[in-house]
């Protein structure tokens, strides 16, 4: 691996370095001069290259053409308010793309259709407002998506029809106030975050999630959670509903831990979960599958 800490980059700087499969210029200021589109041409043997922390306000549409066997990218905490639809063209092999902490507003549906290795996408900490039922096409192995802090509205219907594979979906911290149903309609999530959004209802809309073990919620305003949103969702572990309903929930004994519930299972290898399972006096000795079933009785109750 090489390690540029603070220097000037001249022209082909890498000239003499073609074998390179490991790339650290983060923390840097290439941020102050533009970006050349042929920098890292001469790197086509490149698998990982972090650009975090650099100020680049923006990228040269084939600045990363000659990278096809780049495996992990990484653009986090960078200036960065616009992707061209063709920047991750010949990346094929990318399985890892980080672009948290930039001011991207906007995303070309076919940014990331070209990347059928991708796994993890984080874009957390952007300025998203809207995203287009197909930004995500062709993604078959994409299992974790960050898009927590941003600026979402609503979710589109078709969100995930094209992400057979994701376990892992964050979108807490965005103002989000409804979730449709026929978003989890194939369902093969594991864990889902939703909170600190402006839900006001949850109906049904996890009612496919089957293989659904954590679901975070907390700090809505929701008025009203239908227990059969989690009909399906018998491996549930632990759901958090902490500051979902201003007047409380009727069922919770211990104020604090008001609607934090969690299978006995997740206690165990959790400390954030109460000693006390809040809505059952008795669940600490009852298995997986009957605490989804004191769940939707807790729900339908509430």
């Amino acid at each position: 691996m090489v390690k540029i800490l603070k220097k000037p980059l001249k022209d082909d700087p890498f000239v003499m370095n073609s074998e390179l499969k490991n790339l650290d210029i983060s923390s840097n200021h290439l941020g102050e001069t533009t970006l050349q589109p042929f920098i890292f041409q001469k790197l086509n043997k490149l698998e990982v290259l972090n650009l975090d922390s650099n100020a680049i306000p923006s990228l040269h549409a084939e600045i990363f053409a000659a990278n096809v066997n780049l495996k992990k990218l990484f653009l986090n905490n960078n200036t960065l308010t616009t992707l061209d639809k063709t920047i991750f063209l010949t990346l094929g092999n990318l399985e890892s793309l980080y672009l948290a902490n930039n001011a991207i507003s906007d995303l070309n549906k076919h940014t990331f259709n070209t990347l059928p290795s991708l796994k993890m996408l984080s874009l957390s900490k952007n300025k998203l407002r809207n995203l287009h039922e197909d930004a995500f096409l062709n993604l078959d192995k994409l299992t974790h998506l960050y898009l927590q802090d941003n600026l979402l509205t609503r979710l589109p219907k078709g969100l995930l029809k094209n992400t057979p594979n994701m376990q892992f979906l964050h979108l807490d911290g965005n103002q989000i106030s409804s979730i449709p149903s026929e978003i989890f309609t194939s369902c093969t999530l594991v864990s889902l975050g939703m909170s600190n959004n402006q839900l006001t209802r949850i109906d049904n809309s996890f009612g496919q999630c089957s293989n659904l073990m954590t679901i975070d919620l907390s700090n809505n305003q929701m008025l009203s959670v239908s227990g059969n949103s989690f009909k399906m969702a018998r491996k549930l572990e632990f759901v958090n509903m902490k500051n979902t309903n201003k007047n409380g929930c009727r069922n919770c004994g211990i104020e604090e831990n008001c609607c934090l519930l969690c299978s006995v299972e997740f206690q165990e290898k959790e400390t954030g979960c109460p000693k006390a399972l809040i809505g059952s006096t008795s669940r600490s000795s009852r298995t997986q599958q009957t605490f989804h079933d004191d769940l939707i009785d807790f729900l339908e109750t509430k």
